[in-house]
């Protein structure tokens, strides 16, 4: 958590999360890495704490000093890109609530972050500290979904983005009972993103007598779920902005996959609609015209639809 003595890495690392939370919400942070040499700096372009290069430290309210460790370990090929005046920056966004350690957010208080970030000539670039507090309950039914949220399986339900797993059926029921008894608490939102995006993909299983089975993506169940989403986030009731962007990919390709060529193209309009009235960069609003522009034909593949944890 101390300020580094020296940085001549010629990058700067930040650090964003919203300052409140409650209890049981999914905790995500947003992640950038800009560079500050006008020459352009070299960098590898995996800065999500799933990856290795970005670590991130959790202070609790007591005080005890954590690192966030991914539940599953994550192999990307070697490469590097150029962070330059065209492209100043990258992006990327973290649920950083359950890992290895179980829940790193599971008591009521203010927590610390701050993350480094290795870089390929050994540089090690520190971000600034964000301050977040996870809030009390206010009603029973706010605690009644919390404990819906925080057991090892939901955790693991929230870092898969939905698994059919068996091993994984108290995380199933439990979202299950959040879309159903409590489908109007503003926390069913996670609960509408982790079956929505299960839903769109599908799953294979081997059985003891070692046969596969195969349970295809249900398209049209998946874009009912991730359209809710969608309406919510936009409002401000939802998802994070990078969140949001991999939900209205999502979307677009289930709709179209369902058949539904005309939603698709509406839904990568809106997106593209939506994030130009956010101010972004202008290099990070070219990248989202262009993932949009993966779906104005038929049966088109993204060409970045890639789901890592919460936030890819």
């Amino acid at each position: 958590m101390m300020d580094p003595v020296e940085d001549n890495s010629g990058l700067r690392l930040q650090l964003e999360a919203r300052s409140g939370f409650a209890l049981g919400e999914p905790v995500v942070v947003e992640i950038k890495l800009e560079t500050t040499d006008t020459r352009g700096k070299g960098v590898a372009p995996y800065i999500h704490p799933n990856l290795g290069l970005v670590q991130i430290a959790i202070r609790k309210p007591g005080g005890e000093v954590v690192l966030y460790e991914p539940l599953i370990e994550h192999c990307v090929a070697p490469e590097t890109i150029t962070l330059s005046a065209a492209r100043p920056s990258i992006y990327d966004s973290a649920y950083i609530g359950y890992g290895k350690g179980g829940f790193y957010f599971d008591h009521v208080g203010p927590y610390r972050l701050r993350a480094i970030y290795q870089a390929p000539d050994g540089s090690r670039v520190v971000s600034n500290v964000v301050n977040l507090r996870v809030r009390h309950p206010i009603t029973a039914e706010d605690e009644q979904v919390a404990e819906l949220l925080m057991g090892e399986d939901q955790g693991a339900m929230l870092y898969l983005l939905g698994s059919d797993s068996p091993t994984l059926k108290v995380g199933q029921e439990a979202v299950e009972t959040m879309l159903n008894r409590y489908r109007k608490h503003p926390l069913a939102v996670y609960a509408r993103l982790v079956r929505g995006m299960q839903l769109g993909r599908e799953f294979k299983m081997i059985t003891s007598d070692r046969e596969l089975k195969v349970r295809p993506p249900d398209n049209s169940a998946s874009a009912a779920l991730l359209s809710d989403v969608t309406e919510a986030s936009i409002v401000g009731n939802g998802v994070d902005n990078i969140t949001l962007n991999q939900v209205m990919r999502q979307l677009a390709r289930v709709q179209d996959a369902a058949g539904k060529e005309k939603e698709a193209k509406a839904t990568a309009q809106r997106m593209v609609q939506h994030f130009r009235k956010q101010e972004l960069p202008s290099h990070v609003m070219a990248l989202i015209e262009r993932q949009a522009g993966s779906y104005t034909e038929r049966n088109s593949t993204p060409a970045d639809a890639t789901i890592v944890g919460l936030v890819g």
